[in-house]
């Protein structure tokens, strides 16, 4: 009787403790703000160096909010693969540049019950952009503005203040890797 108790105790434990991952992983939607590096469906979070003094612009965008939105405020921090120009923004009213830290206001809030772009900023890819180096890798940081250590959000109607995730992207994450046709039975041959 023991064991059986025992094994149903166990069987009700797990099960609720799968019902506790599926939860979170279907509820559960981290709000977020990110930077997409190029024009390419792929390039939200990794990219490869363009030639120097080429003229750029990143979107940087929210995702998860499911709110109505009425301001926000972050700084990006740029690696030397690029150097910042000018914000192109749609804001009724914004104090600062992304480069040191910019506070935004718009006067009708954005939808941002899907992803809502932040802002754009126009960059130039600078020489010191190298993906054969040993350590190319160089990211582009999201982060608080006003000594916060996180973006933030105002929530429209309530204005209501809310903690962003600041997700970094990366320039040159892997070198890339040469790709060449072979059949199917060449790359069988390799294991016999």
């Amino acid at each position: 009787m023991n064991r059986q108790m025992g094994r149903l105790a166990t069987s009700f434990l797990i099960a609720g403790c799968l019902l506790g991952v599926r939860s979170i992983s279907t509820d559960a939607q981290i709000p977020l703000v990110q930077i997409r590096l190029g024009n390419e469906p792929d390039e939200w979070s990794v990219t490869y160096c363009k030639p120097p003094y080429t003229i750029d612009t990143l979107e940087v965008v929210a995702f998860n909010l499911n709110m109505w939105l009425a301001a926000a405020d972050l700084k990006i921090v740029y690696p030397p693969a690029i150097s910042f120009m000018e914000d192109i923004i749609d804001a009724d009213l914004w104090l600062g540049t992304s480069d040191v830290g910019i506070a935004m206001t718009w006067q009708t809030p954005k939808n941002a019950f899907s992803p809502v772009e932040i802002l754009r900023a126009r960059v130039i890819w600078t020489a010191m952009c190298d993906c054969d180096s040993r350590n190319p890798q160089q990211v582009v940081d999201i982060q608080g503005y006003f000594g916060n250590p996180n973006p933030h959000v105002v929530r429209w109607p309530d204005y209501a203040e809310f903690q962003l995730a600041g997700f970094y992207s990366l320039i040159c994450k892997d070198p890339p890797v040469p790709v060449r046709s072979v059949t199917w039975g060449a790359i069988k041959a390799l294991y016999r």
